[in-house]
């Protein structure tokens, strides 16, 4: 069996970066998993930052809403 697995389609790439910006444990996990693929790895990181980045202002909207 091979690994090979070719880059997201434009498509399901958009979706997942609009469910990645509402939720942002799928772009995480989407991106963590997929880092191991070449083909993919530049749009996996891409996936990675933004769930991390939107994980932090979610964090820093609901600390400044208790505050």
């Amino acid at each position: 069996m091979s690994d090979y697995k070719p880059a997201f389609e434009t498509s399901v790439f958009v979706i997942l970066l609009i469910a990645t910006f509402f939720i942002p444990i799928i772009g995480i996990v989407m991106g963590a998993m997929n880092l191991k693929y070449p083909e993919r790895n530049g749009q996996s990181v891409g996936l990675l930052s933004l769930g991390v980045i939107m994980a932090l202002a979610n964090f820093g909207v609901i600390m400044g809403a208790m505050g």
